[in-house]
Parts: structure tokens; C-alpha cells; sequence
């Protein structure tokens, strides 16, 4: 009798032991389950903000591009006359119409990859140092993310960039030929200058970008805390207009060097044997140093209205889709 009461127990034990085994697994499975979805609710908010970055780029991008095709022209632009003169000249010969068509096609597919990147990767990568650490509100740790973004974004994205800047450029005299479609121009590039001349400028775009992505997102995100905490301004459009028209005055001022550079080497960069140094110290001996300013006040008349535009349209997806604001 004693043994079959220690079998019964033994058995009793086996079958506990077993629940209690099934229950774990249970549990391991669930805790597995929930850590595979929040995985899947993270990606989908890096995808969502990555489609936001994009929508809110080619919004701004169709906006400001007779601007952007003015400040393309005036850098290229070697003759005399004050900037207004040039900038009505054009405006005179083109009309409002081409200046609003003139490369808009590759302008948005441009936006659509390089600007993408460097606002959609922004986040990302702020959060990536934050699990290493550095402090979320640290402005170091901003400008790092924001300039490591605009240099992978303009890294992909600079045969898109090339291709925007001849398509603007080219067909404004009797002596060039137009390209007819940015795929014409894609293809023209590729077959006579090859993969190189498709990333040509590639280097000068890169600096540029890092430093306007590392001046442009975080001065707009420091102004927009200092005016909500300062200058008690609310969430709302005020606050977004005129953080963005701070951050677009500080990106102008970091950047227009860069893109001077940047624009020359993309349109002649034949001229100067693709070499970017080349290129700046020959337009420096040739036209002085002011010259690296030349379009400055087209590109702030461009870049002002793209950040402005970009922001709004970003912080009222972001609101839409259920996203906290930057």
C-alpha cells in the first residue's frame, strides 16, 4: 500500500512537473510571439516615417522648383549684373511655366530617394545612440545623426542629383541640346560618361548634404523646443513655420560653399577631370572667393520655402498617421 501511495505520488509529481513544463514553453512561446510583433510594430513605424520623410521632401521639391532652377543657373551663370538682373533675365526668357517644369520630373525623383533618407533615417539613428548612451537632447548627438543621415541619403541618392542638375541646367542656349526626358538624360550620361560621370560631384554632394541635413534638422528641432518652452508657443502651425524658417537660414548659411561646389562639379565636371579640389580652387582663382556664394540668396529663396514646406507637410503626416511630433 505504501508503495503504490509513492507511486501515485511519483506520479503526481511527473504530471505537475509536466504541466509546469508546458506552461513555461507556453509562456517562452508568448513572450516570443509579443517580442516578434513589437519587432514588427517597430519596422512599421521606421517604414511609415521613412514614407513620410519622402512625401513631405517631394511636396517641398514641387513647390520650390523655378526657385531651385534660378539658383542652379545663377551658380553656373559666369556673366556680369547683379543677381536680381540675372534672376529676371531668366524669368523673362523661360516664362513661370518652364521654370516650374524645367528637371521638376527628376527633382521628384530625386526627393524621392536622397530626401527619404536623410529625414526618414534621422530618428533611427538618433535612437541607435541613444542605446549606446549619448543623451537624447544632447545637441552633438543631433547633429551626428542628422549629418550621418544626409550623408547616406546623398551617398545613394547622387546620380538621382546629377541627373536633377543638367535636366535644369542644359537647353538654355541655341548651342546645347536638351535632353528630351530625364530617362533620355539618364541614359545620355550613362552611355557617354559611364558610371563615373553618373557619380560625378558624388563627393562634393555628400559633404554638402551632411552639412546642410546636420545644420537644417537639428536647428529646426532646438528652435521648436526653445519656442514651446521659452516663447510658450503650442503644437501647431505657427510653432512649425517658424522653427522650419530658422532652420532653413541656418542650413543656407552652413551649406552654400558646398553646393556651389557641388552644382559646378555635377554640370562641368568633365572640365575640371572630375576632381573636386580642382574645381574649387580654379573657380576661386577665377572668380574670387565670394564667388562659393554665387546663388546664395536663390538657394536661402529656395531652401528657406523647402524647409518650410517639408516640416509642415511632416509634422501634419506625422499627426495624421497617429505619430508624436519631432
Amino acid at each position: 500500500t505504501a508503495a503504490g501511495g509513492m507511486g501515485a505520488e511519483a506520479a503526481a509529481t511527473g504530471a505537475a512537473a509536466a504541466v509546469g513544463a508546458e506552461v513555461a514553453a507556453a509562456g517562452t512561446a508568448g513572450a516570443a510571439t509579443a517580442a516578434t510583433a513589437a519587432e514588427a510594430v517597430a519596422m512599421g513605424e521606421v517604414a511609415l516615417n521613412f514614407g513620410l520623410s519622402g512625401f513631405s521632401n517631394m511636396a517641398a521639391s514641387a513647390v520650390t522648383n523655378p526657385i531651385d532652377v534660378v539658383k542652379v543657373k545663377l551658380q553656373l551663370d559666369k556673366s556680369k549684373g547683379s543677381v536680381m538682373q540675372r534672376c529676371w533675365r531668366m524669368v523673362r526668357e523661360e516664362g513661370m511655366t518652364g521654370l516650374f517644369s524645367r528637371g521638376l520630373v527628376a527633382s521628384m525623383v530625386r526627393e524621392g530617394v536622397y530626401g527619404t533618407i536623410r529625414l526618414g533615417a534621422y530618428d533611427s539613428i538618433k535612437n541607435q545612440l541613444h542605446s549606446y548612451g549619448v543623451k537624447e537632447d544632447w545637441l552633438g548627438a543631433k547633429v551626428l545623426a542628422a549629418g550621418t543621415a544626409g550623408a547616406i541619403g546623398s551617398a545613394v541618392g547622387a546620380p538621382t542629383e546629377l541627373v536633377k542638375v543638367k535636366m535644369q541646367a542644359t537647353g538654355w542656349t541655341k548651342s546645347e541640346k536638351p535632353f528630351s526626358s530625364t530617362l533620355c538624360c539618364w541614359r545620355r550620361v550613362a552611355r557617354t560618361e559611364g558610371l563615373k560621370g553618373l557619380f560625378c560631384g558624388s563627393k562634393a554632394f555628400v559633404v554638402r548634404s551632411s552639412v546642410l541635413t546636420g545644420a537644417q534638422i537639428p536647428s529646426y528641432e532646438v528652435s521648436k523646443h526653445w519656442l514651446k518652452e521659452e516663447a510658450q508657443f503650442s503644437e501647431g502651425t505657427a510653432l512649425h513655420l517658424t522653427a522650419s524658417m530658422a532652420a532653413g537660414f541656418v542650413a543656407t548659411a552652413a551649406c552654400s560653399p558646398f553646393d556651389f561646389i557641388k552644382t559646378r562639379m555635377m554640370n562641368e565636371g568633365a572640365k575640371y577631370d572630375y576632381n573636386t579640389l580642382k574645381c574649387l580652387t580654379q573657380s576661386v582663382r577665377a572668380e574670387g572667393p565670394l564667388s562659393l556664394y554665387n546663388g546664395a540668396f536663390a538657394n536661402w529663396m529656395r531652401l528657406g520655402p523647402h524647409t518650410i514646406v517639408t516640416f509642415l507637410v511632416y509634422e501634419r503626416a506625422r499627426e495624421f498617421m497617429g505619430v508624436v511630433p519631432m
